[in-house]
């Protein structure tokens, strides 16, 4: 399936008719510990039916038939310049084809029209859980142009009702950033969330 196979629809409503299909694969994707409640996102398609302002993007993405083969859920910070992606996700039975990359450039493409030019995400740390496919999608993310942070200590914090556990942080530039400045914008995000623990940097390997 190529790019131009796809459609990519935002989801803006409680009564889109997309939402039940991407909540399924949000739930079926992520394991518990790392979802947010769904309630809070419906909160946030509520504040964006009532007209408030919120800058969280659901992004449904749909095969010729219009049936969602992927999502994803990111945010950019307006005035920042600075977006978070949360979650990206491809149906199970299509992994490994070409749609994460093209999803996931899909969003980079948002992001930069929306003057966020530098993007985070976490990833889980393969030593923590002996996993391959944590190891599989760092490459993953490696490839596609984004860098690993080392030296620092970061919790993914997803809410009240999930324990707070360590993960690694991704971040994919615009332009040229040194660990220093990196750290610095990850720190104006997530606040207490992330520490440095010893020489911040990047991790080169493959």
């Amino acid at each position: 399936m190529n790019a131009e196979d796809l459609s990519f629809v935002e989801i803006t409503s409680l009564h889109d008719d997309l939402l039940l299909p991407w909540l399924v694969l949000y739930e079926t994707a992520f394991p518990a510990s790392e979802r947010v409640l769904v309630a809070s996102i419906l909160s946030i398609l509520k504040k964006k039916m009532l007209g408030e302002q919120d800058d969280m993007c659901l992004l449904a993405v749909n095969d010729p038939a219009g049936k969602i083969v992927g999502m994803a859920m990111f945010n950019a910070r307006p005035g920042s310049g600075l977006a978070v992606l949360w979650y990206i996700a491809v149906v199970k039975e299509l992994r490994g084809r070409g749609l994460g990359s093209i999803i996931y450039y899909e969003v980079l493409h948002r992001v930069y029209s929306l003057q966020a030019g530098t993007l985070f995400f976490e990833v889980e740390i393969p030593e923590d859980h002996n996993d391959a496919e944590a190891r599989q999608r760092i490459r993953f993310y490696k490839k596609q142009g984004a860098l690993l942070l080392t030296g620092i200590h970061y919790m993914q914090k997803v809410g009240w009702h999930q324990t707070p556990i360590p993960m690694h942080l991704m971040i994919h530039p615009c332009h040229p950033m040194d660990a220093q400045t990196a750290f610095n914008l990850a720190k104006s995000i997530f606040n207490d969330a992330i520490e440095q623990v010893d020489t911040l940097g990047f991790d080169s390997s493959n």
